[in-house]
């Protein structure tokens, strides 16, 4: 008979108190910190997913993307 045992791996991460605030506001009783982390970041995908009954194509999300993307390593340029 052969077992295998599979620890998970843990990291320790600093952040700062409002995040951890924050964190903790998010948090359920009978969820783990790591548990919230997941759950929260489960949260993000499509960009349309943020624009609630706005039926999205993905040709317009990745013209959102492309235009945003755009803006943002122009901006810099643009105001000086």
């Amino acid at each position: 008979m052969c077992t295998h045992t599979y620890f998970m791996g843990t990291k320790t991460i600093s952040i700062k108190d409002e995040a951890y605030t924050a964190l903790l506001h998010e948090k359920t009783d009978k969820e783990s910190f790591t548990d919230t982390i997941l759950r929260i970041t489960k949260r993000s995908g499509k960009i349309a997913d943020c624009f609630g009954a706005w039926k999205m194509t993905d040709e317009e999300e990745a013209a959102i993307k492309f235009e945003l993307q755009g803006m943002a390593s122009g901006s810099r340029e643009n105001f000086q």
